[in-house]
């Protein structure tokens, strides 16, 4: 008694694309997700950019009535600039990822393609 299993993969698609033209959702993935990391890491560039105004002006010895107030809020404003760094950055390897992934499935796709038209291409050949 035999029994077949077929195994899932991520990488290896169950059902090849029909045709080319027709591109895998990875194709649009990607890029949306780099551009999302993207426009996060243009807002973590402005506001850093604003809070470097903000502790260049802590250090002028003129202005130390603002020091105190000024603290607490560039304090707050670096407690959540590092874990939005961070997110944007992982956003854009995941962005890469997704579309190394569509490569590999289109590559896959292919390499299907072929062992399934090659025999049929080394028999006509062998007739002639």
């Amino acid at each position: 008694m035999t029994i077949n299993v077929k195994t899932l993969s991520l990488t290896r698609p169950a059902t090849p694309v029909p045709s080319p033209e027709q591109h895998l959702w990875q194709y649009y993935a990607g890029p949306a997700v780099a551009v999302m990391a993207l426009m996060l890491l243009m807002v973590f560039f402005v506001v850093s950019a604003a809070v470097a105004v903000s502790v260049s002006e802590l250090t002028d010895p003129a202005r130390a009535a603002v020091h105190a107030s000024r603290l607490g809020r560039v304090q707050a404003y670096e407690a959540w600039l590092l874990p939005v760094a961070v997110a944007a950055i992982a956003l854009a390897k995941l962005g890469i990822a997704i579309t190394l992934w569509g490569i590999a499935r289109r590559l896959w796709i292919r390499v299907e393609t072929i062992k399934q038209t090659l025999p049929a291409l080394v028999g006509r050949a062998g007739s002639l």
